[in-house]
């Protein structure tokens, strides 16, 4: 029997289901809500090719310290309004596009299911814009994303950092017309978990649920809401940390076993060119409208990511030292979880269910929500009286 990696490494970043030449293994959700290999032993024939191209059962492919690492934003303001942050990558699909090149990234179908597709056009990338703090199915993506990059085709991967690692391990060697850009990544949420906030407020609002923004900025990139869209019109969205989603999300209860453990959470990174919210120190020295419709972080590893930034016309980029950047962003550093809650948060959401969970680890208590709702007025008295004390 052909054995993988255990349950608590793997990733879930679906390489070896894509490097299976018998087709003999899927991508399956556990009862956790998160996606593992299954290995069909009647297709199998034990040729080990899914535990040589597995990233945890190796080394990672080739970890990078960043050449340039800027703070930017796209000048295209409905470009800018859609994203998540500064809208670099839909900058980054119209440059590739514009060389004939494909696209992959994580998209929601119609049934609310997450799984990575290729885009040729920009309006077919629009639906891959945006943070979505579930894990993608990117099984098939792979062997798609060979094929293009050996007919000589640029091809743009993004993804999370293990599925980049994923598409080097699958590949097995560079290719000089792919370029990779990975999420500066906080972990993973449960789908299943996800799926029953998504079905619980179907049911409060008694329509079929059609689009979902984990971070959408209608009321600004600080202030961003878990949005939920529904087939009748009717929206409905709360703070995204403190959504029900959100909530336990943003503390590592509700992530990925393995993501407590992430080896892709470093300084060192992945891919060529890496995203994320702009959160250093200096970020107050922008403006009110800039923090407003969303500032990123972004982490040139490679010259051909570098390169391909800095041919992208409608960008602003500011250089910024890596010292600045680094302790304000998690994911740059060595992952610290509580995984004792963690494991508590699923033990009570497989025994008890959605509702006890929901109650014990998903609902915020009121005074922090009211805590971060006011955090301004109450960071602007703290800082004048600490003025008035100094004088």
């Amino acid at each position: 029997m052909v054995e993988l990696a255990i349950k608590s490494m793997c990733t879930g970043c679906s390489a070896c289901c894509d490097a299976c030449p018998q087709n003999a293994i899927s991508m399956e959700y556990d009862e956790e809500g998160f996606l593992f290999p299954c290995i069909n032993e009647e297709l199998c024939c034990k040729c080990g090719l899914c535990q040589k191209t597995c990233p945890t059962l190796s080394e990672a492919f080739d970890f990078k310290a960043p050449l340039s690492i800027y703070a930017g934003w796209s000048e295209d303001k409905k470009m800018l309004k859609n994203s998540t942050s500064g809208g670099i990558f839909m900058s980054l699909c119209r440059e590739v596009f514009s060389q004939s090149g494909i696209v992959f990234g994580a998209v929601f179908d119609d049934e609310l299911k997450l799984s990575h597709k290729s885009a040729f056009s920009e309006n077919e990338a629009l639906s891959m814009q945006g943070s979505k703090y579930i894990q993608s199915n990117a099984s098939g993506a792979y062997k798609e994303a060979k094929r293009y990059l050996d007919e000589n085709k640029l091809v743009l991967f993004s993804g999370t950092p293990c599925q980049i690692d994923g598409l080097f391990h699958y590949l097995k060697k560079p290719y000089e017309n792919l370029i990779t850009c990975e999420i500066l990544c906080h972990g993973v949420g449960s789908t299943a978990f996800f799926e029953d906030v998504i079905s619980e407020s179907e049911s409060l609002n008694g329509s079929k649920a059609v689009d979902v923004k984990f971070r959408d900025k209608q009321k600004g990139w600080e202030d961003s809401q878990f949005k939920i869209t529904f087939e009748n019109g009717k929206t409905v969205s709360q703070f995204s940390y403190y959504s029900t989603f959100g909530y336990p999300f943003s503390l590592g209860y509700s992530n990925r076993e393995y993501c407590s453990v992430c080896r892709y959470s470093s300084p060192q990174r992945i891919a060529d060119i890496t995203l994320g919210d702009y959160s250093a120190s200096d970020k107050n020295k922008y403006s009110k409208e800039k923090r407003k419709n969303g500032i990123s972080i972004i982490l040139a590893s490679t010259e051909k990511g570098k390169q391909l930034l800095e041919s992208v016309k409608g960008l602003s980029l500011e250089e910024k030292d890596a010292s600045l950047v680094g302790e304000s962003n998690p994911a740059l550093r060595k992952r610290q979880n509580d995984t004792a809650k963690r494991n508590h948060f699923f033990e009570i959401y497989k025994n008890k269910g959605y509702e006890a969970v929901k109650n014990a680890y998903a609902t915020p208590p009121k005074q922090t929500v009211t805590r971060f709702k006011y955090r301004r007025q109450i960071n602007f008295i703290y800082n004048l009286l600490k003025k008035l004390r100094l004088k």
